[in-house]
């Protein structure tokens, strides 16, 4: 699953342009992801390697699994950074806009202040006090479609955050598959080996044993956790869509 760039579009009306910084963060981060994956491939290629013992292998597979640990540590923490930029810079462009808002208040006040109210008959007074109320009404909708909008994208961030813990998730009990993977194919490798010297194959084998049935019950964990994954998928769309609904609703 891709893992889409967290923005803050339904957080504030004004969406700033993106940045040099953010652009090279999210570089960053898919060059973690992609030596990540090209380490993991590595790691499934060494079993197959003839040029070199088992022992050898082990020992390449040990520095390759903490290369990737080392890798999945440094893309925690940058997509860490991030989201707590993300968040600064939705802080800060809502505290501009309150800023704005708030002039523009002042501005009016003051315009209107200068108004010779003694020009103004009993009626023109009711009318700006009926458009007034008619202001306020909409703005009172506006901020509430606006919050809504907000609770929403909140909750998707939410979300987004929560399938990528999901993903980081997967790819270690990928790790974990693939190293018992490859520590079955160099049982069956040696315990062939063994049996053509005639040595004893016993104990090689209950571990093979014991490593084939962990491999076959995450197997089926994996086949369990799609079908669950699947009914989430579906119960978070149809959040989503009710909840829209709801904003159409509202505003008509």
């Amino acid at each position: 699953m891709a893992i889409q760039p967290v923005t803050m579009d339904k957080v504030s009306p004004t969406t700033p342009a993106p940045s040099v910084t953010s652009s090279s963060n999210n570089g960053h981060t898919k060059n973690i992801q992609s030596q990540i994956t090209s380490k993991q491939q590595h790691l499934k290629q060494i079993s197959s390697d003839d040029t070199i013992t088992a022992t050898e292998k082990e020992e390449k597979r040990r520095e390759l699994q903490r290369e990737i640990d080392e890798l999945n540590r440094k893309l925690e923490l940058k997509k860490q950074e991030q989201k707590e930029k993300a968040e600064e810079a939705a802080k800060k462009q809502q505290q501009a806009d309150a800023r704005k808002a708030e002039t523009q208040k002042k501005a009016s006040s003051t315009s209107e202040a200068k108004e010779d109210s003694s020009t103004l008959s009993k009626k023109e007074e009711n009318t700006e006090k009926a458009t007034e109320a008619r202001q306020d009404t909409q703005k009172a909708d506006l901020l509430k479609a606006e919050q809504q909008k907000t609770d929403m994208s909140i909750k998707e961030i939410q979300q987004m955050l929560s399938a990528d813990y999901l993903i980081q998730k997967d790819l270690v009990q990928e790790q974990v598959d693939a190293k018992i993977e490859n520590t079955i194919h160099v049982l069956e490798s040696e315990i062939r080996q063994d049996k053509m010297y005639g040595a004893d194959t016993t104990k090689k084998e209950t571990e093979l044993d014991t490593l084939q049935s962990k491999e076959n019950f995450w197997t089926e964990a994996q086949k369990t956790k799609e079908v669950q994954k699947q009914a989430q998928e579906q119960t978070h769309m149809q959040s989503a869509l009710n909840a829209n609904a709801k904003i159409v609703t509202d505003q008509m």
